[in-house]
């Protein structure tokens, strides 16, 4: 009888254990960053979704974070940068981008799945300014 409710016990061990370790939550990690690819400084002022501002001065061929997010749940989706850069104004001397960051299509966004179980993602998105922009 005691041998019956020691393997009784050791089953219940491991199906919880499985079942603690298969419904994590996971992780979603998001990156923004602004890439200088001009030959001269650019300044960069930004709002994002908290409605903290900011302003930072970026060097030639130089990348900066702008923003780091993690999120539980573990998300493929990667959603719009315009999501959490709700502004931003980036310029030269005189010149200001005409390169429009609210549109998905300006920012290179990947996505990497880094860890399966439980799901892990990362997502980053960056916008890269050219001379051509001004």
């Amino acid at each position: 009888m005691l041998q019956l409710f020691k393997s009784n016990i050791h089953l219940m061990v491991l199906i919880i254990g499985a079942i603690t370790l298969t419904s994590c939550e996971g992780n979603t990690r998001r990156y923004l960053t602004v890439e200088n690819s001009s030959s001269e400084s650019i300044n960069v002022i930004y709002n994002d979704f908290n409605m903290h501002f900011d302003t930072l001065t970026i060097d030639p061929n130089t990348k900066t974070d702008l923003l780091f997010l993690s999120d539980r749940g573990g998300q493929s989706n990667s959603g719009s940068p315009s999501t959490y850069i709700l502004d931003m104004v980036i310029y030269k001397g005189l010149d200001s981008c005409i390169k429009n960051n609210q549109l998905d299509d300006n920012w290179n966004i990947t996505s990497e799945k880094t860890k399966r179980v439980p799901s892990h993602w990362e997502h980053h998105y960056t916008f890269d300014v050219l001379d051509s922009d001004f």
